[in-house]
């Protein structure tokens, strides 16, 4: 029973850890993509801004142009 409640314990900060880490390399691998996709254009993703509305939990995207332009990371 020890063992149970000590796994019990160490496993929702371990979960939470591998989750984090496997969103991480989720959203690189889709920035990556995004970045791809917009280098033709002399874009980047770094010349978008989400911006989260507090009040309903929606995001707005913001362009800033002569950010990134382009480069890759």
């Amino acid at each position: 029973m020890r063992i149970v409640r000590a796994q019990l314990r160490e496993l929702p900060p371990r979960t939470k850890a591998a989750q984090e880490s496997e969103m991480g390399e989720m959203w690189g691998k889709l920035k990556d993509l995004g970045n791809g996709i917009l280098k033709p254009f002399g874009l980047s993703t770094e010349n978008f801004q989400m911006v989260k509305d507090e009040q309903s939990g929606g995001y707005s995207m913001n362009f800033q142009q002569g950010q990134g332009g382009g480069s890759s990371s």
